[in-house]
């Protein structure tokens, strides 16, 4: 989960900005099984898989993601996160960061940074729109968004790769994790913390 803590933003190639921020993670210290926390996204759960979420733990990502329908469900999923970072369930890194984040299964895996992305409008042409999208989730992840004032799921952005990000995406591997947890699919999540000003500004560059 990511929350917007941003710091100064730095440019990239074609004026695209991807900017080090302050993450909101789960406390381990009160959180002992990351794996329980953790959801699948928003859009592949069903009725079924909600509530066995729900009962894998009460700190379930799920109660802020995919709140269950009611009136006030937005609010709800807001309380839940005001109450959670309150209790220090959930905890701000204490310096901005680029976040490596891989996901592994299968004997493959995906390996790519999260940060607080610039807006800019879409005439711009630094970021293509998405083809096809529904109104209906577009309100929905909106309204969410709003009552809760935080990004609780990362947007996937694809590039063409190479160069310095690739680079430091591939250089974490010599430092342990901040995160390194097994879903019940099998799945392995593992996340690093980018916060070197050096290795930020080749990113950047």
């Amino acid at each position: 989960m990511t929350v917007e803590r941003t710091s100064a933003a730095a440019p990239a190639p074609h004026n695209l900005v991807l900017a080090p921020f302050r993450g909101v993670r789960f406390n381990p210290a009160r959180v002992r099984d990351l794996g329980a926390v953790t959801t699948p996204p928003y859009d592949i759960i069903d009725a079924d898989g909600v509530g066995l979420l729900e009962h894998s733990d009460p700190h379930n990502l799920v109660r802020l993601i995919l709140p269950r329908d009611g009136a006030e469900r937005y609010a709800r999923a807001a309380r839940a996160l005001d109450r959670w970072l309150a209790e220090e369930v959930l905890v701000t890194d204490p310096e901005p960061a680029l976040y490596v984040y891989e996901q592994a299964i299968g004997g493959r895996a995906h390996r790519g940074l999260i940060g607080a992305l610039g807006l800019r409008p879409f005439e711009a042409g630094v970021i293509l729109p998405h083809e096809d999208v529904m109104p209906g989730p577009v309100a929905d992840r909106l309204e969410l968004m709003r009552a809760t004032r935080a990004n609780l799921e990362p947007i996937l952005l694809a590039y063409e790769g190479g160069g310095a990000a690739s680079d430091e995406t591939s250089a974490v591997d010599t430092r342990q994790p901040l995160v390194d947890v097994e879903t019940s699919d099998g799945s392995r999540h593992r996340l690093w913390a980018i916060t070197d000003p050096a290795a930020l500004a080749r990113i950047a560059a």
